[in-house]
């Protein structure tokens, strides 16, 4: 009885509602073996990641995250749960055993954040270490063989809302691949699919932004669109669809933004927003040189360890975030996604001139020049 009082002691913050129900009926009923809900994630220590896990933690799951690395790869999502609620595993998407070993038994659901926007490589260029089908779709598959192993009640697949198999760009296509393997793998997954996210980190706002000391070529998407949609909504959404897998079994769910905008009318947003006057020029697609030379400069930068753009960047660059027939939508799933600009706005404002001092610098100039002009006119009104 002493160490049911002690429980019952304990602070609710972060509890499920079973766990809460679990605690007040420990005095008069045998403790359940388990009052939290668990999930296992892959790919946690991405942009994505880091916002479900915080969404997650908040409601009192037990988040088991897949980590290839040291523990300094993840110790940043560790404030986002309460104490011995995230547990790393280490692993290898190309050892299933490894893969398997990150699944807990009885894991309740297990979503797969798993992506790369570039094929990694080693010190030498031509030796590509993770290609975009080993990362898109053996590794998807191998993830969805290790759920239905472990007995997962649900899995969640996040793919792209420009994913489509007869896309000019092999990332899109290999994304739509995984969705594919996975639907056959583990009968009732939940593809999510969402646009193009930005956020405080992201490699899509931060990208233009970056750009605007020169002026910006970009060559032509023939027409395409995105919907850019907020990570931390999308990172919600997550938690909402982990949450309630009878719902959310064998469902397609589309999180685009509001808005759709070409990337010439995100630069232009982007640069307004900074306030830099800088030209951006579409390169026409019929102008061979100037295509020729932008694919042989993506090619060349690619070899890096972490290109600023690849040549598959320029074919992505013509695929539209495009919905699913008869997909939900955040609507569906309770989660209302903020404007575009309301949030952007918010962490490029850092990119100008002087950041977040600009205003209060032109109020003391302004004063200043106030100050001269009385001087001037006359003196003995400021003595």
């Amino acid at each position: 009885m002493a160490s049911a009082r002690w429980l019952l002691r304990l602070p609710r913050r972060g509890l499920s509602t079973s766990a809460r129900i679990a605690t007040h009926s420990a005095a008069g009923a045998p403790f359940p073996l388990r009052a939290y809900r668990t999930i296992s994630i892959f790919g946690a220590t991405g942009f994505l990641g880091r916002y479900v896990v915080n969404a997650l933690g908040r409601s009192g799951w037990q988040v088991h995250i897949a980590v290839r690395g040291d523990d300094m790869e993840w110790r940043h999502l560790k404030p986002l749960c309460d104490l011995g609620m995230l547990m790393p595993h280490y692993y290898n998407a190309k050892d299933q055993a490894s893969v398997q070993a990150a699944i807990p038994e009885g894991t309740d659901v297990v979503l797969n954040l798993v992506g790369k926007r570039y094929e990694t490589k080693h010190v030498l260029p031509w030796h590509i270490n993770n290609t975009f089908e080993d990362t898109h779709v053996r590794a998807a598959l191998a993830i969805a063989v290790a759920a239905r192993k472990a007995h997962a009640k649900h899995l969640v697949h996040v793919s792209s809302a420009r994913a489509s198999l007869s896309a000019p760009s092999q990332w899109a296509r290999t994304k739509a691949e995984g969705e594919a393997v996975v639907r056959m793998e583990f009968p009732g997954v939940c593809v999510v699919r969402p646009g193009v996210m930005y956020g405080e980190e992201d490699n899509f706002l931060n990208w233009y932004a970056s750009r605007s000391w020169t002026p910006l070529e970009l060559v032509d998407g023939e027409g395409a669109t995105v919907s850019p949609v907020f990570v931390g909504d999308v990172g919600r959404a997550l938690a909402q669809i982990a949450g309630d897998w009878h719902k959310y079994c064998d469902t397609t769910v589309d999180l685009l933004g509001k808005d759709a905008y070409t990337q010439k009318q995100i630069a232009e947003y982007v640069f307004g927003t900074i306030g830099k006057n800088k030209s951006i020029r579409v390169v026409d697609k019929n102008d061979s040189f100037k295509v020729s030379l932008a694919a042989a400069g993506a090619r060349f930068l690619e070899s890096l360890p972490n290109p600023v753009v690849t040549t598959d960047d320029l074919a992505l660059s013509k695929c539209s975030d495009a919905p699913s027939k008869g997909a939900l939508t955040f609507a569906d799933v309770g989660v209302t996604p903020a404007a575009f600009e309301s949030k952007a706005f918010n962490f490029l404002y850092r990119y100008q001139p002087g950041g977040h001092f600009r205003e209060l610098r032109a109020i003391e100039l302004k004063g200043q020049q106030h100050v001269s002009h009385l001087l001037h006119k006359d003196p003995k009104k400021i003595a």
